[in-house]
């Protein structure tokens, strides 16, 4: 969008001037946004895709936690070693007498048996003002 009016300058000299996402509200999405999984193979040992610990359960249960970092995992029924997801979340900031949603996708990638785990969280914006007379 090339801006034409001043309203419109305003809003995307404001958008240019929005501080980034912080790394607290990283963690908050990161944590609450997805549901987090372990896998089992078929003989019965288990690995959580958040810290990479693996242990044996004999039990077949659908939701568990980890011994190692006590995450409540959900059991995910696949033979893929990796794990691709999706989500969005939005913040809702205020700008001079704008009240703005910012709204991200987070992309993240876990890989079975890796204690290194790799989680890349990419964090795309995209801007909405709305013009206010009182701040909530």
């Amino acid at each position: 969008m090339k801006p034409r009016t001043k309203l419109q300058m305003e809003i995307v000299n404001g958008s240019r001037k929005l501080a980034p996402i912080s790394e607290a509200q990283k963690r908050y999405a990161y944590k609450h946004c997805f549901v987090h999984y372990f896998k089992r193979d078929a003989k019965g040992n288990c690995c959580c895709l958040e810290c990479g610990h693996t242990w044996r359960d004999k039990e077949d249960k659908k939701e568990c936690r980890c011994p190692h970092c006590g995450m409540k995992l959900k059991l995910e029924n696949s033979r893929k070693r990796t794990a691709i997801y999706k989500e969005y979340f939005c913040v809702i900031t205020t700008y001079k007498q704008y009240q703005v949603i910012r709204f991200f996708m987070v992309d993240c990638r876990l890989k079975k048996y890796n204690p290194q785990i790799e989680m890349f969280a990419r964090f795309k914006m995209k801007s909405s003002f709305h013009k206010t007379k009182r701040i909530i």
